[in-house]
C-alpha cells in the first residue's frame, strides 16, 4: 500500500478463462447479495497515523511514518502503509503492513519496495502489551500517548521497532 491509502487485505477471485467466467459471475452475484444484506456502519474505523523507529542489528536506526486502520467490524485486525525516510528526510521506501491480535500482543507481516522496484518483506510482532479496552485497534489508538514496541525480522536481518501515534484521529476512509 502506498502512503495515499489503505487497501483491503483480501482480493476477490477473478476467473482466469472464459470457461470459468460463468462461475465467477455466479460468485459475484452471491457476494453482491451478501454485501447488500449486511448492515452498513455509520462510521468507519478511525484512520490512525504516526511515526516509527526501528533498529537493524545493533548499529543502525531507521525512521519513518505509518498509517493504519482496523478492518470494519474486526477491531483485532489492522492494516496500513508505511514509509522509510532517508538521511535527508525524503521517502526511500514505501510499504504495507498487517497485524492481527494474538494474546497480549500481535503478529503481522510487512512488505516494501524502493523507487528502483527492489522488494523486501518480513514479519513483525509484539508480546506482553497492556491493551486497554482489549482490541488491537484500541492499542494503536493508545500509541498517541505511549510508545509501543516489538521486534521484526526479514531473512537473516532482525531488530526492534517502536511506534508512536498522533493524537489526531481521522474518521474517514483514506482513498485507494
Amino acid at each position: 500500500m502506498a502512503e495515499a491509502g489503505v487497501r483491503p487485505a483480501f482480493c476477490p477471485l477473478m476467473p482466469e478463462t472464459a470457461k470459468n467466467a460463468r462461475h465467477g459471475n455466479s460468485l459475484l452475484l452471491v457476494l453482491t447479495a451478501i454485501l447488500a444484506a449486511a448492515p452498513i456502519s455509520a462510521t468507519d474505523p478511525p484512520v490512525l497515523h504516526g511515526e516509527w523507529a526501528a533498529t537493524v542489528g545493533s548499529s543502525k536506526t531507521l525512521r519513518g511514518r505509518w498509517v493504519g486502520q482496523a478492518l470494519p467490524g474486526q477491531p483485532d485486525v489492522m492494516q496500513g502503509s508505511w514509509t522509510l525516510n532517508g538521511g535527508t528526510g525524503r521517502t526511500v521506501l514505501r510499504g504495507t503492513w498487517t497485524a492481527r491480535k494474538k494474546g497480549t500482543g500481535w503478529q503481522g507481516t510487512w512488505s516494501a519496495s524502493d523507487q528502483k522496484g527492489r522488494n523486501a518483506s518480513g514479519t513483525w510482532n509484539a508480546d506482553g502489551l497492556e491493551i486497554k479496552g482489549n482490541s488491537l485497534e484500541e492499542l494503536f489508538v493508545q500509541t498517541s500517548k505511549d510508545w509501543v514496541s516489538g521486534s521484526w525480522r526479514s531473512g537473516p536481518q532482525q531488530g526492534n521497532w517502536w511506534l508512536k501515534g498522533s493524537a489526531s484521529l481521522h474518521r474517514k476512509t483514506p482513498p485507494n
